[in-house]
């Protein structure tokens, strides 16, 4: 009779024992899941971090250009403003600039007798017209007193827009597509998917 008490006092304790390893293996488990769900969260969100400041650098980089462009077709534009009766000359100004900002690929001028005033002038970005090879175009009128005789088309080259944005990597598995505001895709890793509507591109599943 005396094995009896020791046998129960055995099985307590292996039960007792077992209780505490299976909460400890719980808690274990627990402490494991929701260390796994903050180290991702804190991945992803790091990840979202790195992609967002790469995509605007890359804007930057963009802007930068669009900039000099600017900068540049103004310098010349009113050096070569009271040429504008002087082909020869104005050829000259246009050759320079092309020649000293690499970012352009030519400059155009487009003649109309329009008698617009200053006060319906427009100057900024435009889609490029008929340029190929440019992405955008950067319009300055000319004009003869206050009458605007003409404008001119500085171009601004798609491939060297195109090599920064492919070059950006957010992360590893992505990359940077340029579309109009319209949704044409102007810049995209599949040569296939220029010129098309971005709506009219598969989706992915």
């Amino acid at each position: 009779m005396a094995k009896l008490p020791k046998l129960i006092s055995r099985t307590l304790s292996f039960r007792l024992s077992l209780r505490v390893i299976a909460a400890l293996a719980t808690l274990l488990l627990v402490s494991l899941l929701i260390i796994f769900y903050y180290s991702r969260k804190t991945v992803k969100e790091e990840a979202l971090l790195n992609a967002s400041q790469t995509l605007e650098a890359t804007m930057q980089r963009i802007d930068n250009i669009l900039l000099k462009v600017e900068q540049s077709s103004g310098n010349i534009y009113w050096k070569m403003l009271p040429y504008s009766h002087q082909p020869e000359m104005l050829k000259l100004y246009t050759d320079k600039l092309v020649e000293t900002t690499p970012y352009i690929t030519d400059c155009t001028f487009t003649w109309d007798t329009d008698s617009n005033t200053t006060d319906s002038i427009f100057t900024g970005w435009i889609n490029p017209k008929n340029k190929a090879n440019a992405i955008t175009t950067f319009e300055l009128p000319l004009f003869d007193g206050r009458k605007k005789v003409g404008v001119m088309d500085v171009n601004v080259s798609l491939t060297l827009v195109s090599k920064l944005l492919l070059e950006a990597k957010p992360s590893p598995n992505s990359f940077c597509s340029l579309l109009k505001s319209d949704g044409t895709i102007i810049v995209h890793s599949d040569s296939t998917a220029l010129n098309k509507n971005i709506i009219e591109l598969p989706k992915v599943k």
